[in-house]
């Protein structure tokens, strides 16, 4: 066991924290370890004091989150990781910024999620996230650039999804009949994207209405896995 050969994977948690969690979990389901030595190697830097990303994407406050992103790096950086990530999608607004500071190469939620939607020959993806998220187009180029077609919620639909995401930050879930009018949208996608890593705490629940789901921060987590994994 000793012998084993594994990359370090750094993680910019905490936005939120029960996100982070589930990717944790997730890393710790998805790789293929039958003892303690063969999980990967992880180190993660919680800080949910980091600002609001969408009220600052938004301008809805003029606090960015970018400093305190980049504090964390920098003890990553000095703990030598192989990878880092961010399971915060809206956080990716900034994501040159944090790898032009990282001495580890990043792994892009969006462009892995984006990889893989072409391996499935997608032609049109619903994007399920924050007004961050969608008020930057970040998702929305990434996608168009792969000749993926974003299919985007209205504005109606959108307030429902952030309704959704800060109810879960409150550490509220969704009832089921109520989940079923919030997630309820117009317009035809080949897929639907969960592009907030918060609706990842209810992918369970959110199945049941939309089946032909992509759950990006489980993209993000099976492409670590894959790359720190022992050989």
């Amino acid at each position: 066991m000793s012998n084993l050969k594994k990359k370090k994977l750094g993680i910019i948690g905490g936005l939120g924290p029960m996100a982070t969690v589930r990717f944790y979990e997730m890393l710790t389901n998805y790789t293929n370890a039958t003892s303690d030595q063969e999980h990967i190697d992880i180190i993660i830097f919680s800080s949910s004091s980091i600002p609001d990303r969408t009220a600052f994407i938004t301008g809805k406050s003029d606090e960015s989150p970018l400093p305190a992103i980049l504090e964390i790096v920098e003890k990553l950086n000095t703990l030598d990781v192989d990878y880092i990530v961010m399971p915060c999608i809206t956080g990716h607004y900034f994501a040159e910024q944090i790898q032009n500071a990282s001495n580890a190469v990043m792994l892009n939620i969006l462009d892995e999620t984006v990889l893989h939607l072409r391996t499935m020959e997608v032609q049109s993806a619903r994007i399920i996230a924050t007004d961050g998220t969608i008020t930057s187009g970040i998702l929305q180029k990434t996608l168009e650039n792969a000749g993926i077609q974003p299919v985007l919620p209205t504005p109606s639909e959108s307030m429902k999804v952030m309704d959704v995401i800060y109810s879960l930050k409150s550490g509220k879930r969704p009832e089921p009949e109520n989940l079923k009018k919030q997630l309820n949208f117009s317009g035809q996608a080949d897929v639907s994207l969960l592009a907030c890593t918060e609706l990842s705490l209810i992918s369970t629940l959110i199945a049941k209405n939309l089946p032909n789901h992509i759950d990006c921060m489980e993209v993000l987590a099976r492409k670590a896995v894959s790359l720190c994994s022992p050989t």
